[in-house]
């Protein structure tokens, strides 16, 4: 039996009515629907009695709906647009909506991801694959929560636009700002730390930046706007992270500090890595940048 052609994304760490709101802002949605998945019945999904792979195929499903939030799905797939952060999917083409996630990832300081992604051309097959659900992590958001979508809708038109954001290392660093996410209470602190300074080192490399790598990524921060009194903690700040840094990469082992001080720092470079991703996406004013600094200095 031939499937009808579709795409569906189970989303975990967001809200049906966040993706309205999106959908408001995001043109590109306008042909998903959006659902809880309390609300979804799976068995009507595929308009037949079955799924795919007998039991494995049922477990599969039942798993990603009680692991997610919410459905997204799109019943044409010639509306859907190619992801341009993860261009080297080859086992399932990625598509703007994993730049999406990647994008709210980054403004709400939390992993938003799909628990599972299926898709069918409209043949007698259904390709899907799957992320196990990260541990539950609240992080910082360096966006407003009501200013998400519209920030979500530019931040996407920048990055589907190579001519707009030349060389910018965004391309670079938001897909492994993603990868640290996914890293938190899974891999050593030290390791997550490092991830997110490879993020500021790839928006360092891109701006020609020279000299060592701690002052490349100061200068990189300071030319965002991150100066003054607001900001006379940063280079002590990313004097710490390079120090992890390189014992991580050159050591494999973490400095003898406190875990205190570990913690600590690592909170605070995954806020100031996000607000300079944010800020070269969509431009910080003043005050706003005012606010993050004492959201960073005072970080929980």
């Amino acid at each position: 039996m031939d499937y009808p052609p579709f795409i569906r994304y189970y989303l975990r760490n967001s809200t049906p009515l966040l993706w309205e709101k999106l959908k408001t802002a995001i043109p590109e949605l306008g042909e998903w629907t959006i659902t809880s998945s309390s609300d979804f019945l799976y068995k009507e999904s595929y308009e037949f009695s079955d799924l795919p792979g007998s039991e494995t195929g049922h477990q599969r499903v039942k798993y990603a709906l009680e692991h997610s939030e919410v459905i997204l799905e799109c019943h044409d797939p010639s509306l859907l647009s190619p992801s341009s952060l993860f261009t080297d999917d080859k086992a399932l083409t990625s598509s703007f909506v994993d730049d999406l996630l990647a994008l709210l990832s980054v403004a709400r300081g939390t992993m938003v991801h799909f628990v599972l992604r299926e898709y069918s051309n409209g043949s007698n097959t259904i390709n899907w694959s799957a992320i196990s659900p990260f541990p539950d992590d609240i992080g910082i958001s360096v966006i407003g929560s009501t200013k998400v979508p519209q920030f979500v809708g530019e931040a996407l038109k920048m990055i589907c636009d190579r001519n707009r954001l030349p060389a910018s290392g965004l391309y670079t660093a938001i897909p492994w700002h993603g990868i640290a996410l996914r890293t938190v209470g899974r891999e050593p602190t030290v390791f997550t730390l490092a991830l997110y300074w490879v993020c500021l080192e790839a928006l360092a490399n891109a701006r020609n930046e020279t000299g060592k790598k701690h002052r490349m990524a100061l200068r990189l921060l300071q030319s965002l706007g991150m100066t003054g009194e607001d900001w006379d903690n940063l280079q002590e700040l990313v004097k710490d992270w390079y120090e992890v840094r390189n014992f991580a990469f050159h050591e494999g082992r973490q400095p003898e500090w406190p875990i205190s001080k570990f913690i600590l720092r690592l909170k605070q470079i995954r806020q100031v890595t996000a607000i300079a991703i944010c800020h070269l996406l969509v431009p910080y004013g003043p005050e706003e940048l005012s606010a993050l600094a004492a959201q960073v200095l005072n970080v929980p």
